[in-house]
């Protein structure tokens, strides 16, 4: 198996996608837990 290998464009890129990925995945668990904390729905 050969590996690619990415320009440094190619990985600046890639850095930042990753990046962007992991701001979301915080933000939704952040909303996540506010909506634990105080549902909106009440039976």
């Amino acid at each position: 198996m050969t590996e690619k290998k990415f320009s440094l464009e190619e990985s600046i890129l890639i850095q930042n996608l990753i990046k962007n990925i992991e701001e979301d995945d915080r933000r939704i668990e952040k909303q996540q837990k506010a909506y634990i904390e105080k549902p909106v729905f009440k039976n």
